[in-house]
């Protein structure tokens, strides 16, 4: 994806090998490899997204999900039962309880992980390289009753807000095909 530089023109390209995105790693132009397995919240509470969701197997899409410390927005636990349960629970989050709107983000990632063995995808994050599985379990963490309690409730005041919010951007990033991965084929025209 060519993203810099903005202006037309000659450009010197100075190839410094691997490293993290940005100006310490030798590469003068701004191109990256951008995920495609992610899918929105509005996919997950759709009709196609029902399909896939039903489809999970070993574990079931409600077991994976169970297995999570998802959160409500009153900041009690969340376990779907079943799928209409989980559409609602998905489609009325927001970032009043960030531990709300971070569950629903991390729900949506897991859901598209799954569905495309893309767990191992690694994505660049606070100034380093992750793997999806890692980012899940990080922010897992977050919402876990022994970091944030037994209701989780996370507002402006919350110093585990901007981590949390950290996470959701990325989340959000993956699950719109937006996050700057690596390990791109590099497809050359013909």
């Amino acid at each position: 994806m060519h993203t810099a530089p903005a202006s037309n023109g000659c450009h010197i390209v100075k190839v410094g090998g691997e490293g993290p995105p940005g100006p310490n790693t030798g590469l003068d132009f701004g191109n990256y490899c951008r995920v495609t397995f992610g899918k929105t919240l509005g996919f997950w509470s759709n009709k196609n997204g029902q399909k896939v969701f039903d489809g999970l197997t070993g574990p079931t899409a409600l077991d994976g999900l169970t297995s999570l410390n998802l959160r409500n927005g009153n900041g009690t636990h969340f376990d779907p039962s079943n799928y209409t349960g989980f559409r609602t629970w998905i489609l009325s989050a927001t970032a009043t309880n960030m531990a709300y709107m971070l569950s629903a983000q991390m729900a949506a990632t897991y859901l598209s992980a799954r569905a495309a063995n893309a767990g191992g995808v690694e994505v660049w994050f606070m100034g380093d390289w992750i793997t999806v599985n890692s980012a899940i379990s990080n922010a897992n963490n977050l919402l876990s009753d022994g970091t944030c309690g037994s209701s989780c409730v996370v507002l402006s005041d919350n110093p585990l807000r901007s981590t949390m919010a950290a996470y959701k951007d990325l989340f959000d990033a993956i699950n719109n095909n937006l996050a700057v991965t690596r390990g791109c084929p590099v497809v050359y025209p013909e």
